[in-house]
């Protein structure tokens, strides 16, 4: 995660929750929606994972961020404010995942698509695109 994709959170996080952006807390909702899949991610693997400074297991986070991922394509009762930004976020970190090698798109572009296509009604257009871009942008390297 760059400051770029940090910046990108907090101004979601800001905008659907009227509150400053603090990692720890987007944290809480991660930990919360992942659940048991993110049982080997401690809430500072977490925070670290969301600062970009995250030093451990790029197999164990690609697994519990594809899960996520799963989750929210499954959520019946629509998705809430802070899971749109707990997407993007897991959205990110598995960008991250695939540039080392812990998983591919192959695997993952089906569960960001079409969480992408529930939530883009609770997003403005330009959120749209530079979600699209931070994840896919000129970082994205085709060979995985």
């Amino acid at each position: 995660m760059m400051k770029q994709d940090i910046a990108l959170l907090a101004g979601l996080w800001h905008r659907f929750t009227g509150q400053s952006f603090l990692a720890r807390q987007l944290a809480g909702q991660i930990k919360k929606d992942g659940g048991h899949d993110m049982s080997d991610l401690s809430e500072e693997d977490l925070v670290s994972l969301i600062e970009g400074r995250f030093a451990g297991d790029w197999n164990k986070a690609a697994f519990a961020f594809s899960e996520l991922l799963a989750f929210y394509v499954a959520v019946d009762s629509g998705i809430q404010v802070q899971q749109v930004v707990s997407w993007v976020c897991a959205s990110l970190i598995i960008r991250d995942a695939v540039q080392k090698g812990a998983t591919d798109w192959e695997l993952q572009f089906n569960n960001f698509i079409k969480v992408f296509v529930l939530v883009k009604e609770q997003l403005e257009t330009d959120e749209c695109v530079n979600i699209l871009a931070h994840v896919f942008g000129s970082r994205y390297d085709s060979s995985h």
